[in-house]
């Protein structure tokens, strides 16, 4: 499987985050290191407007396709228009299988064995998409899904608020924790959305 570390430069909430210092060592190194200790991703690839990001991932074997344009870097762009972007060229250049899976810098706390469960759970049962959660402790107001049926899935819908609980009864509710995300390419494309 391929694996895509999306890390731009600009952030909004926190300036260079993908850079702060966790445990001496910068945030995008975490996430790095596990994917390199995988057996089960054979290539890892960085996706950044920044030429330091894509320096420093260079010293780990990291492989980039060239900066980020600009246009995908910003607040407001679409994760999955980045996504698609990356995906696109890794496939015309390498000619390689079209699942991904994408981890994001922000969660440095996610492990080898996370990663490889969820690549082998996604082979087994052959599916489309799959996204880490957490089980909320807390009543949101959004991002909120409920486990349906013996498979524990998420029921797929058009318009995801038909998902949105605003009650008190939350034990069997979850919210994505952005740590890891795997695709089918062309599902993605055809879809633009992860459910």
């Amino acid at each position: 499987m391929i694996a895509l570390i999306p890390a731009r430069k600009g952030s909004k909430r926190l300036k260079g985050k993908n850079f702060k210092n966790l445990n001496n060592k910068p945030l995008i190194y975490w996430t790095i290191r596990e994917a390199k200790k995988s057996k089960l991703i054979d290539k890892i690839f960085i996706s950044s407007d920044s030429k330091k990001i894509i320096n420093y991932s260079k010293k780990f074997g990291v492989l980039n396709l060239g900066v980020r344009p600009k246009e995908l870097s910003g607040d407001t762009t679409n994760a999955i228009d980045v996504y698609l972007y990356e995906f696109k060229r890794i496939i015309e250049k390498f000619n390689c299988e079209k699942t991904f899976i994408v981890l994001l810098p922000t969660s440095p706390l996610r492990k080898k064995k996370q990663i490889d469960n969820s690549i082998r759970f996604f082979k087994k049962k052959k599916l489309d998409s799959l996204i880490s959660c957490k089980r909320i402790e807390k009543n949101y107001e959004n991002w909120k899904f409920k486990i349906y049926g013996k498979n524990n899935y998420i029921k797929a819908s058009k318009n995801n608020k038909n998902h949105l609980i605003k009650n008190s009864k939350i034990s069997n509710y979850f919210v994505p924790n952005g740590s890891i995300y795997i695709f089918n390419y062309d599902v993605l494309k055809k879809n633009k959305t992860y459910y």
